[in-house]
């Protein structure tokens, strides 16, 4: 994320994240996030109406346990070349009362998702690994001017890439047979 808190990615469905992986090490990547099972809470208001405005409210278990909250970017950062938002989050030390905190202030579970991640930097760009119950995914974060020639450089189409959240690509899949993106 950048410093100004806006978070700016792309997405690209893989078939053999080993293979992705491999071309990582090999172009020098360096690993930033070990493999992890990344389990993450999406909440909503008793009126529904953080969606409604584009926001998403989280509590993320994994290597940390984090409160993101993201919101819609300005306008005039916006564009269809990417997926930008703005982003805020807070490590907190437990999961448990984080999560007694937010449904006590009218918070409640909204849609629950799970994924295995490991993440690498190379040249000031983010690539993570993401293999997810509905497919495998590499998630390309940076610079605006950076996602692309990394995408590139992996090999990736960038007529391929995706700026759907995992609930869009979820709900896209059509999932009928489970309410939550979960192992």
């Amino acid at each position: 994320m950048s410093e100004r808190g806006i978070e700016t990615e792309v997405k690209f469905r893989v078939r053999d994240l080993a293979a992705v992986r491999a071309t990582l090490i090999t172009t020098g990547a360096v690993v930033a996030q070990q493999r992890h099972l990344e389990r993450n809470i999406l909440f909503e208001d008793a009126e529904q109406s953080l969606r409604r405005r584009g926001l998403l409210l989280r509590l993320r278990d994994a290597l940390d346990t984090v409160v993101t909250l993201k919101a819609p970017a300005p306008p005039q950062i916006q564009t269809t070349q990417h997926k930008s938002r703005v982003e805020h989050e807070i490590i907190v030390s437990d999961y448990d009362a984080t999560l007694k905190i937010l449904t006590m202030l009218g918070y409640t579970p909204a849609w629950r998702y799970e994924k295995y991640r490991e993440s690498f930097h190379l040249d000031d760009v983010t690539i993570a690994l993401d293999h997810t119950p509905i497919g495998d995914f590499v998630e390309i974060e940076g610079q605006p001017a950076a996602i692309r020639p990394m995408a590139e450089q992996l090999g990736f189409d960038w007529a391929d890439r995706s700026l759907q959240t995992y609930r869009e690509l979820f709900e896209a899949a059509g999932w009928t047979d489970r309410t939550d993106m979960a192992f």
